[in-house]
């Protein structure tokens, strides 16, 4: 079991009284948010690096239930008692999105604005098919793969985040830190997510939900889901973005980000959808 203080994370803005965490998606590290920093002036921003990701050393079974608990510690470390907010912002992608939601639900006392992209679970219709498919895309290309030049898997996965060349030096980063044991696991970790218990649904008006059109289908699909369990949550369709759309489309992106966390409402933009 790590300790909280062994948890890698970069910060900006060190001294201000509201804090956003940001939360980063499996395989990746906290370099993905590259673009929205500096974005957010009179906040602490923490950039962590999840448990079994870039520098944070690896909990012994990666779990969200676990990270989760994790990362409500660090919360309650970083609030401090002089400050006028008791409560933390977190913005979240895939992975990080799920722990983000999963914060949200289980101690709502400590969240103050949330913004969640990418999110999927499985108790969307046939999505248990698609967790079995997964086991056996992992099983068998892992024979093909260990065959397969060094950087092939960078490229794979440049590809499947939508990432240009820019990235690859990171991207290989990201994928050489982390075990294939590490990376099924996580994957179905996320596979399996459960929504918990919501305490308090009345914090849907601070909850953001955005996905993009090019995302995975099961993304789209999932938004539904999620939002039904917070009705009063803003929900956004994204006009042709991606899964990493922070970094694709990193104006649009810091534009919500802003205006959700400041003023809680996102004005209209063209490349936007609400659900």
């Amino acid at each position: 079991m790590i300790n909280v203080n062994e948890l890698f994370y970069e910060e900006e803005g060190l001294g201000n009284e509201e804090t956003v965490i940001f939360l980063h998606p499996k395989i990746l590290s906290n370099w993905i948010w590259e673009e929205q920093k500096g974005q957010l002036e009179n906040y602490d921003c923490i950039y962590l690096d999840l448990p079994n990701h870039g520098n944070s050393p690896p909990m012994d079974t990666f779990t969200i239930k676990g990270v989760c608990e994790l990362i409500k510690e660090f919360i309650l470390m970083k609030i401090k008692p002089s400050f006028k907010k008791d409560k933390v912002n977190l913005v979240g992608i895939g992975t990080g999105g799920l722990i983000a939601f999963e914060l949200l639900c289980k101690y709502p006392e400590i969240v103050d604005k949330i913004i969640v992209t990418g999110i999927s679970s499985p108790e969307d219709v046939g999505f248990e098919k698609r967790e079995t498919s997964m086991v056996n895309i992992f099983d068998n290309t892992k024979k093909i793969l260990d065959n397969k030049p060094k950087g092939f898997l960078t490229k794979a996965w440049l590809a499947n985040y939508g990432f240009s060349g820019r990235f690859s030096k990171k991207m290989k980063f990201s994928y050489e830190n982390i075990s294939q044991k590490d990376l099924k696991d996580i994957s179905f970790e996320a596979l399996n997510y459960k929504i918990p218990e919501v305490k308090d649904v009345d914090k849907g008006k601070d909850l953001l939900i955005a996905f993009g059109t090019k995302d995975e289908r099961v993304v789209n699909y999932s938004s539904v889901l999620f939002h039904s369990k917070f009705p009063s949550a803003k929900c956004l369709k994204i006009d042709k973005a991606l899964h990493m759309w922070n970094l694709l489309e990193p104006k649009l992106f810091n534009e919500i980000m802003v205006d959700f966390i400041k003023e809680g409402n996102v004005k209209i933009y063209p490349q936007i959808v609400e659900e």
